[in-house]
């Protein structure tokens, strides 16, 4: 009998050892071993296959090992098609069809979707993300708003979930059109791009915490790790040593990790500088990005597009495109992906990144084809002093996807979606147009200056008493 807890588990692996020994050797018990197995397996898989339908309860009976379903009180999907590429594909006979998507095509503007029999009787449960403003607590016992993003599970009838379906398909269908022509029109214009023109992509990467090889307990789950913005990029611009359009990797990294739309403006002037080093005769910029309102997409923005000229004046023409929101995925994400990769590496060799010049010390030294430049925040605070407060918003910009500007015009135009086809000051004859932005005169112009930035505070001290022991004698000091 086994003493320790060592010599126990040693035991029961030498018999677990004869007993496989002895069952290979016996093709009787080899093949009886299998079958249990096999049966085994099977078991498993009808589990796996009962638990992917939430409106069946799986039952197992151990005596006869088999599986039998029972329906729960919810009802079955009364649909057939399982996602939105089935859904897309059975309401339009072309899926990346405009006409299609828009619901004016002569053969599929009437098709509906088909649905199973079901009862109304019975309730079914299906999810919906939603914003829910709560009362919260802070640490010093105030009470704040906070919006949540949750998922919220709403059990009602079939019918009543079948007509907001309903009321849901044609704004779907209209955003999968958005996403299919934004993508299009970039990739034939990075395609056909001339030698006065570049394609500028640009993303912010999420914010690089700073580590340490080895940290100690405080500053692992303390306030002293430090961030490191960058905002990735990739040029397409023709390379005359290649004579071919060529993509270009840049990163632009600061210390202050604002992603606003001063800051945005800073980040571009190093990478245009880079663009005109690469390509000498540019004119026409065409710039690519998500459409977050709080970064890319805002008034902010539109005053910034109009102003790059001031600093470069060879630029003639640009264009500012917005991919559709939640599909902004790109080459700069790949960028990104490369440089915290590698800060990850060097840091797990036993390298320190603890502050900002050892961290772009270490991307220059180890990343090759990407061009890093570094933005200082002194640039964001002037370029924040640029922009004016008085600037009006366009109504509807969550709709716009192109923003043009062109020297000679005193005002943008903004579209729903991206068209290079018609020109800038004209309405589109494709029914993009939404409008013209007027651009804010010079004189109208209420600048941003905050001076309380550049005023140091000096920590509270002691109120101190000085010469408390002293006595003035008021003859003698009339008598002076």
């Amino acid at each position: 009998m086994a003493k320790t807890k060592a010599e126990r588990l040693a035991q029961q692996r030498l018999c677990k050892r004869r007993k496989y020994l002895e069952i290979k050797n016996d093709p009787e018990l080899y093949a009886l071993e299998k079958e249990k197995q096999r049966a085994k397996y099977k078991k498993t898989e009808r589990l796996k296959q009962a638990s992917a339908f939430p409106n069946k309860v799986s039952i197992v009976n151990v005596e006869t090992d088999e599986l039998s379903e029972e329906k729960s009180n919810s009802t079955e999907d009364p649909i057939g098609e399982k996602n939105s590429d089935e859904l897309v594909s059975h309401l339009c006979c072309e899926a990346r069809n405009t006409k299609c998507l828009l619901r004016e095509c002569i053969a599929c503007k009437d098709k509906v979707l088909n649905y199973k029999e079901f009862s109304n009787d019975s309730n079914l449960t299906y999810f919906k993300w939603k914003k829910i403003t709560k009362e919260v607590l802070t640490k010093k016992g105030i009470k704040k708003k906070q919006v949540f993003t949750v998922k919220d599970p709403i059990t009602t009838q079939p019918l009543t979930a079948i007509r907001e379906l309903e009321t849901l398909i044609n704004p779907f269908l209209s955003h999968v059109n958005n996403i299919e022509v934004q993508y299009t029109t970039m990739k034939n214009l990075k395609l056909n791009l001339t030698i006065s023109e570049a394609v500028i992509h640009v993303d912010f990467s999420e914010n690089y915490a700073l580590k340490y090889a080895d940290e100690v307990q405080s500053f692992h789950f303390g306030g002293s790790r430090q961030q490191v913005a960058l905002h990735t990029s990739v040029i397409y611009s023709h390379d005359f040593s290649i004579g071919a359009i060529r993509p270009i990797s840049v990163c632009t990294i600061s210390s202050c990790i604002r992603h606003d739309a001063a800051a945005i403006w800073a980040h571009l002037i190093p990478l245009i500088k880079q663009a005109l080093e690469i390509n000498p005769f540019i004119t026409i910029l065409h710039f690519l990005s998500d459409s977050p309102i709080s970064q890319y997409r805002n008034k902010f923005m539109f005053y910034i597009i109009s102003q790059i000229r001031n600093e470069f004046k060879c630029i003639s023409r640009i264009s500012w495109n917005y991919t559709e929101a939640g599909h902004g995925k790109g080459a700069p994400d790949g960028v990104g992906a490369v440089l915290k990769r590698t800060a990850d590496r060097m840091v797990s060799y036993g390298r320190d990144i603890g502050d900002f010049d050892s961290f772009c010390e270490v991307l220059k030294e180890n990343v090759e084809n990407i061009i890093i430049k570094i933005v200082k925040e002194d640039s964001i605070k002037k370029k924040e002093t640029l922009i004016p407060k008085n600037l009006k918003p366009f109504r509807g910009t969550l709709s716009v996807h192109q923003v043009l500007w062109h020297t000679f015009s005193a005002k943008l135009t903004l579209r729903k979606q991206s068209c290079f086809l018609c020109d800038i000051d004209e309405h589109c004859v494709h029914g993009k147009h939404l409008g013209f932005y007027e651009i804010i005169e010079d004189s109208n112009i209420k600048h941003n200056y905050n001076d309380s930035e550049n005023v140091m505070m000096l920590a509270a001290t002691a109120r101190r008493s000085v010469l408390t022991d002293i006595n003035f004698n008021n003859d003698l000091i009339y008598n002076l």
